[in-house]
């Protein structure tokens, strides 16, 4: 590194700030001398011309090193420096904003050290800087005393700033490990004890519980201690607490029995197909005993409005009613996945989920779109390679059906927000403005597969663009191409073609997973995961092995969609009476 020109050069018992990288070095100087007023081990030159030069060795990495990123940031997000209604906002607040929940730690240390000229640190007087003047309301603030003086918080954060506020690139955050993170809860309200563990890519872990924040999805059910760091269930069923520290979120599932565990006498899990088997054990958890099955007509309506979207004729109720064969269920539900009323109604599904109606003002590609799905329902079309089709799809869309994938949004940016939600079912639109507040979605993985779907050129004929781009809000400057979560694209052959090879390979996490929930959620009413384009570690689902088998085993049967809605409407959870039983009759209406 060459000399850094030294803006104190003439004067005597002056203060300087000197940046070297990400790191801001503070010195005193006193008659042309230099003292070194952080705890870095560097060694520094001053030439006689004015100029410093400087020879950073490795920083201490014990485990009494402070740093932002492990120590400093995790802080401000307990305290709720980062939320939206604080410094986290669009906009941040009072000339001052953090990235949301600390989703973007350079930019918040780069806003903290460097900003304003560094005046919000002080190393050589820490109780002088704004980052601790402000929070402990010494100066007026309008949040006013969030950090207390006289806590570890406050010791903390002095302690950075003595030590020369480090940034922290010795080690990463890997994982939060929450003890526990699912729990069959006995008693209500008596008191859990939470421990966070967080660890980091150097191998190390550390108790960083009181410094995580425990936010209940329903607060009504669930009540916090955040001084004993315990959580109690207050109401019975099931219950999520989302655990974040960091840039880490992890859920944390509590089931609370409605009923007593239930004694209902159920069939050998050997005989279950995974369906029932799954089903039946989170009914057991929860304490319910199943209602019985539905009676023929029931079954009969039911199924026939799922799978054709129409009510069953007179004459086909007289005979499946006066039936008598044992097989007669399997034998309707057959009878129907190969009817032209199940290839019309799917179609119609299929074209709502692809946002078909969104076509507007030509009606000749919009029928070309409908006439091209209907052939992939008629046909059943492996659902992964109408997902190649779709992403890869060019010419002319009043010739070439699949095209109009890219005619139902206005751009890029649209177009990447549809494809993450119907392919991915992922609200990456919340990584737009800031990362991703409950997920792992970056900016750079918003604007990044935006930037794929900005080489497409749109209109009537759809064809690549190789000049086109969009520009990344934080840097101003044209954002790279990549798959969310992933690294950058290749632009040879086709960016698309890389993101449709990712999308449609055997161990996409996922294509399968995200569209058996669909499945799910037309056949039962609600999804595994619900919404059904909101997976995230979050919201997880509840049958996350019954989500992860049903995705297999649709990908073992090629993708068919017949064969997992065949699946599913001939399971016992499907075909069970609506009416309730003595028991569950009796279930408490917002238990889950």
């Amino acid at each position: 590194m060459g000399p850094i020109p030294f803006p104190g050069k003439n004067r005597t018992d002056s203060l300087a700030r000197v940046f070297v990288g990400m790191g801001v070095y503070w010195l005193s100087v006193i008659a042309g001398g230099l003292s070194m007023a952080d705890s870095h081990e560097s060694v520094l030159t001053a030439a006689t011309d004015g100029a410093v030069t400087t020879d950073v060795q490795a920083a201490d990495s014990s485990p009494s090193k402070i740093d932002f990123c492990n120590d400093v940031l995790p802080i401000m997000t307990k305290l709720g420096c980062n939320a939206g209604a604080c410094h986290g906002a669009a906009i941040g607040r009072g000339g001052f904003k953090l990235s949301l929940y600390g989703g973007n730690p350079e930019s918040d240390y780069e806003s903290i050290v460097q900003e304003l000229g560094g005046r919000r640190v002080n190393p050589l007087h820490p109780k002088a800087s704004l980052i601790y003047r402000k929070p402990t309301d010494d100066i007026e603030h309008d949040g006013g005393m969030v950090l207390d003086p006289d806590s570890v918080a406050a010791t903390i954060v002095l302690k950075w700033l003595d030590q020369g506020i480090e940034y922290g690139k010795e080690k990463t955050l890997d994982r939060l490990r929450i003890t526990p993170d699912q729990l069959v809860v006995e008693k209500l309200s008596e008191p859990i004890p939470l421990t966070a563990t967080a660890h980091y890519s150097d191998g190390t872990t550390r108790d960083v519980t009181q410094w995580t924040t425990f936010e209940p999805e329903d607060r009504s059910a669930i009540r916090i201690n955040e001084d004993h760091s315990n959580a109690s269930v207050l109401r019975k069923g099931r219950h999520v607490l989302v655990a974040r520290y960091a840039t880490k979120v992890v859920p944390i599932e509590f089931v609370a029995p409605v009923f007593e565990q239930d004694t209902q006498k159920r069939r050998q899990s050997d005989g279950l197909d995974f369906i029932d088997a799954n089903v039946d054990r989170r009914l057991e958890m929860l304490g319910f005993r199943t209602s019985g099955d539905a009676k023929d007509g029931a079954f009969l309506r039911r199924v026939t409005l799922d799978l054709t979207g129409r009510l069953p004729s007179v004459e086909k109720t007289r005979s499946f009613l006066n039936s008598i064969d044992s097989q007669k269920r399997d034998q309707l539900v057959n009878e129907l996945l190969q009817s032209p009323m199940f290839d019309e109604h799917w179609t119609r599904k299929m074209a709502q989920w692809l946002k078909v109606d969104a076509i507007s003002q030509d009606d000749d590609a919009k029928n070309v779109y409908q006439t091209w799905i209907e052939e992939q329902i008629r046909r059943d079309t492996s659902f992964q390679e109408i997902a190649w089709d779709l992403v890869t799809a060019s010419g002319d869309t009043r010739q070439v059906g699949p095209a109009n994938f890219y005619r139902t949004t206005k751009g890029p940016d649209e177009q990447a927000e549809f494809f993450s939600e119907f392919f991915m079912g992922s609200r990456l639109r919340c990584a737009n403005c800031h990362n991703h507040p409950l997920d792992r979605w970056t900016q750079d993985d918003y604007h990044g597969l935006a930037a794929i779907f900005a080489k497409v050129e749109l209109g009537q004929v759809i064809s690549d663009k190789p000049s086109g781009r969009v520009i990344h809000p934080v840097t101003m400057e044209e954002a790279q191409a990549k798959i969310p979560g992933e690294t950058e694209l290749p632009t040879q052959p086709s960016l698309r073609i890389g993101l449709a090879s990712w999308l449609t390979d055997e161990g996409n996490p996922y294509l399968s997973r995200v569209f058996v929930n669909r499945l799910w959620s037309h056949m039962m009413g609600r999804g595994l995961v619900e919404p059904v384009d909101d997976f995230r570690a979050t919201n997880p689902a509840t049958h996350p092995q019954l989500l992860d088998q049903l995705a297999r085993d649709f990908a073992a049967h090629d993708f068919s969609l017949r064969h997992t809605l065949r699946s599913i409407a001939l399971s016992d959870a499907y075909a069970r009476s609506s009416e309730a039983n003595q028991q569950n009759n009796k279930s408490p209406k917002r238990a889950k």
